[in-house]
């Protein structure tokens, strides 16, 4: 008996046929997949297994992450330019006429340009004093308190022997401005023997107008006055009205002339005794109606 194979006929159907055709096809689409996936990897770039190429980064994600909303204009031209003056509580009497006007010499001058003294609250009193009211006799700053943006400064001038030094006034002066060093402004006066309570503070007045207060001395004789940053003159005077006494009432009437909403500086000064034509003052400030 024969062991060799047995070969069937080539053109001879048989059950084997089918499945050497089904595996041929298998092994072909294998390769021609494999081949693919492998074109595949080489040509496609990493990113695009993550979905598609990614975005350059914007500007503002580059952005320090501590960096505040952009400047408005109206922002960067009160930095660049002006600064911006706060609200004045008091009514500005010398030697501005507003917190603006205080403001605009601060952005020209600075603290070590024209007229330093401002932002010398001794030097501003004593100019108030003797160049603004014309008392030159008081010639002298003898004292000053401070509370916060406020400042209080006695203002005199020689006794009646020549020698010691009295005080005609203690000056009231606030900061006015924008910023730190914001300069000093006259806004009234701290009395005591010779004071001047009415009108009220910061109200408003028409011609005449009546001043009152309450003084102690001997023999005075005041002198009333309406005064105005504006002008270059008093706006209303009245003299010789007679007083003395212990804190004793006095009371006078001047008549003046101002446009409505000026800031009016009342002055009233007592004098004779001594040297200077004024020995003491006091004054108040209000507007014109």
């Amino acid at each position: 008996m024969s062991t060799g194979t047995i070969q069937r006929p080539p053109n001879r159907a048989g059950p084997g046929r089918p499945a050497r055709r089904w595996r041929i096809v298998v092994a072909f689409v294998g390769a021609a997949t494999l081949v693919m996936l492998l074109a595949v990897f080489v040509v496609t770039r990493p990113e695009d297994r993550t979905g598609g190429p990614q975005p350059a980064p914007s500007a503002a994600s580059e952005a320090p992450a501590n960096v505040g909303p952009a400047t408005t204009p109206s922002t960067a031209s009160s930095r660049a330019g002006q600064p911006t003056a706060a609200a004045f509580r008091f009514v500005p009497l010398w030697p501005f006429g507003s917190a603006q006007e205080a403001a605009s010499w601060q952005a020209t001058a600075g603290t070590g340009g024209h007229q330093p003294w401002h932002l010398d609250a001794a030097a501003t009193a004593l100019a108030f004093s003797s160049g603004f009211l014309g008392f030159t006799g008081i010639d002298r700053a003898l004292g000053t308190s401070y509370s916060g943006d406020e400042a209080w400064v006695k203002v005199g001038h020689h006794g009646e022997d020549g020698h010691d030094v009295a005080v005609a006034a203690e000056v009231h002066l606030a900061r006015i401005g924008a910023g730190t060093d914001r300069p000093w402004e006259v806004v009234g006066t701290r009395d005591s023997t010779l004071s001047l309570t009415s009108p009220p503070y910061g109200s408003t007045v028409i011609s005449p107008v009546t001043m009152a207060g309450r003084i102690t001395g001997v023999d005075e004789s005041l002198r009333l006055q309406v005064r105005a940053l504006a002008s270059t003159g008093v706006l209303g005077d009245a003299v010789g009205i007679p007083a003395g006494g212990a804190d004793q009432p006095w009371t006078g009437t001047v008549t003046f002339s101002a446009p409505a909403g000026t800031a009016l500086t009342l002055v009233v000064s007592t004098g004779g005794h001594a040297d200077p034509d004024v020995e003491r003052f006091a004054i108040m400030g209000v507007r014109a109606g």
